[in-house]
């Protein structure tokens, strides 16, 4: 990720895919399946692939701050997230 760069280089039109992903979603977590709407500070929208510039809606998903911490602290989780990707292809 390009911090320096707009957005952490996710792209000029971050804004508006991470709020689409957030209405596909439903502003649910979809680690923990719990309701993020209400916490809107603690929505996020993690890319499973972890490339940043990668805004394709297969990548990304919604995640409440606890989960995508949890994420992002072991490589496990992300290896399903992947394989998860590909299953639902």
């Amino acid at each position: 990720m390009k911090r320096n760069e707009p957005n952490g280089g996710r792209g000029k039109d971050w804004v508006k895919v991470r709020k689409a992903i957030i209405e596909r979603d439903e502003g649910t977590c979809q680690e923990c399946g719990n309701p993020t709407r209400w916490l809107r500070r603690n929505t996020q929208v993690h890319h499973v692939d972890g490339d940043h510039s990668n805004n394709d809606p297969a990548n990304l998903e919604t995640v409440c701050k606890w989960c995508h911490e949890e994420v992002h602290k072991e490589n496990l989780p992300l290896i399903v997230r992947i394989l998860r990707l590909w299953d639902n292809e």
